[in-house]
């Protein structure tokens, strides 16, 4: 019985380092809160950049405001989320289109993406960096971006885009082996034996 109080004991005692240890590398269980929606805001910010490069290829330019963006575009890209929401209040991002291609967009972040312990709820974009407080990024979509937007729409886009079928060249025939002397002789007509038994006549 003191056997197993003492383990008991140890247990506890781990379980409460463990703990403690969680509480000192992140953090209270609100601060982690406060990383891990800092974590999703900016996984949303950069599938936007690729649901925003789908509706310019769709449509050929960049939507006037967020709201434009056709809700089967949002359905079909597949994220299971809004890109265009903080994942928090679920309000719609601060947007301002700046050109065919060019746009801002800003959100309101928790902590400093510098802080060591944003990096412990999985990695982000490098283009993503941020302090508390209100951040704002200008960004340009590319032909890269735009060609290798998903084609959430079917093929509705730009007749140019689509590719004729290309046709293979067909193979051209390969001559075929001439004989080697061995066939021939295999091949060569032979007399049966029914005309070498047969007697010539006289």
């Amino acid at each position: 019985m003191k056997n197993r109080a003492v383990v008991g004991t140890l247990a506890a005692v781990v379980v409460a380092g463990l703990v403690v240890a969680g509480l000192f590398a992140v953090g209270s269980p609100a601060t982690a809160r406060k990383f891990k929606a800092d974590q999703e805001r900016r996984n949303r910010l950069s599938q936007l950049h690729f649901v925003l490069a789908s509706h310019v290829r769709s449509e050929g330019t960049l939507p006037g405001s967020l709201e434009d963006v056709q809700e089967e575009l949002l359905r079909r890209s597949g994220f299971g989320f809004d890109a265009r929401r903080d994942p928090e209040t679920g309000e719609l991002f601060e947007y301002r289109r700046e050109g065919d291609r060019r746009y801002e967009v800003c959100a309101v972040f928790h902590m400093s993406s510098d802080d060591r312990r944003s990096r412990d709820f999985g990695p982000f974009p490098g283009d993503v960096t941020h302090e508390p407080g209100r951040n704002c990024y200008n960004r340009t979509l590319t032909d890269q971006d735009v060609d290798g937007a998903p084609d959430f729409f079917d093929g509705r886009q730009f007749p140019e885009r689509i590719v004729p079928d290309r046709q293979e060249p067909s193979p051209s025939p390969s001559p075929s082996p001439s004989p080697s002397p061995a066939d021939e002789t295999a091949e060569s007509p032979q007399a049966s034996p029914e005309a070498a038994e047969t007697p010539a006549e006289v």
